[in-house]
């Protein structure tokens, strides 16, 4: 029994030392080739520490989404990642922002393409090659999109209906600029 709870904590400890520098632990910066390093110019990349995960306001959030939506409110779940909570009556809407080590973009792009929890499919058409996913055992649904070296993840906590009426909701948030 020791021996399996030392095991664990052990695995937990490895895990917390693990940075969200990269899509998955099994693509080392290493990997990275010239092309992905040069792939953004010096405009496109964002420091962690300028992330704004609030970058909508309330009126926009509640004209895309229906209802009454309240201010953002942001928190910053670890020191690659912002979070920003709009609250209604009904519903949440969670925008994730995940700061991408710039050598790793490319690869962080390809990742998304693998599958998540959920239904996944892409948004034809979409200039940040964004993606919709649907997870209807726990009622969220998000679409989800890579622009400079920032991952966006706009996230209804509650989907309130069909997935392709869900996507067309969050597909009139605003982006950022």
């Amino acid at each position: 029994m020791r021996v399996a709870v030392s095991a664990l904590c052990a695995l937990a400890l490895a895990a917390c030392e693990q940075t969200a520098t990269h899509p998955t632990p099994d693509i080392p910066p290493s990997a990275a080739t010239p092309e992905a390093s040069s792939a953004l110019d010096a405009n496109e990349i964002t420091t962690a520490e300028a992330i704004n995960a609030c970058y909508l306001t309330a009126a926009q959030v509640s004209e895309a989404l229906g209802g009454s939506y309240s201010d953002g409110v942001a928190s910053q779940i670890i020191p690659q990642m912002r979070s920003c909570a709009y609250d209604a009556q009904e519903n949440q809407l969670r925008v994730n922002v995940t700061w991408i080590d710039p050598t790793q973009v490319s690869a962080w792009r390809a990742q998304l393409r693998t599958p998540l929890a959920g239904q996944v499919s892409d948004v034809t058409g979409d200039d940040d090659g964004a993606i919709f996913q649907m997870q209807a055992d726990i009622g969220t649904c998000a679409i989800i999109f890579v622009r400079g070296n920032l991952q966006y993840e706009l996230r209804s906590m509650t989907c309130r209906g069909a997935p392709d009426a869900e996507r067309v909701r969050l597909l009139r948030l605003p982006r950022p600029a």
